[in-house]
């Protein structure tokens, strides 16, 4: 597994949290692989982190690249830029696609709460 975090471009407050399948996890292979955004919930005044992790490892353990997102929250989260957080992390998810082996054509989001509404 290969972890890591990384500010989608222009934002702030907002990071992303990347657990991505090696070539060793997929058994010395190279093939592009389906991936999940996770928004936590938290009503915009937390990022939950019992959504966050522990939601991901699943989905990491199910063949899916999981990356969960930490939204602006509080005053910081009006006019809606969680949802600009959101669309520039999967800008960036996608922009890294080769590299990363996500499938483009395969990235869900999945959220909790505040961050079902984010992700709906």
């Amino acid at each position: 597994m290969e972890y890591f975090k990384f500010q989608p471009e222009g934002t702030e407050k907002c990071s992303v949290t990347a657990y991505l399948q090696t070539e060793a996890d997929l058994g010395g292979g190279q093939r592009k692989l389906p991936a999940v955004v996770i928004c936590p919930g938290g009503g915009y005044e937390e990022v939950s982190r019992r959504e966050g992790e522990p939601v991901a490892r699943p989905y990491f353990g199910a063949g899916f690249h999981a990356f969960v997102l930490e939204y602006s929250v509080g005053d910081s989260a009006k006019d809606f830029i969680p949802l600009l957080q959101l669309a520039a992390a999967m800008a960036h998810i996608r922009k890294h696609a080769d590299g990363w082996l996500v499938d483009e054509g395969k990235i869900a989001v999945c959220g909790f709460s505040a961050g079902g509404h984010l992700a709906a």
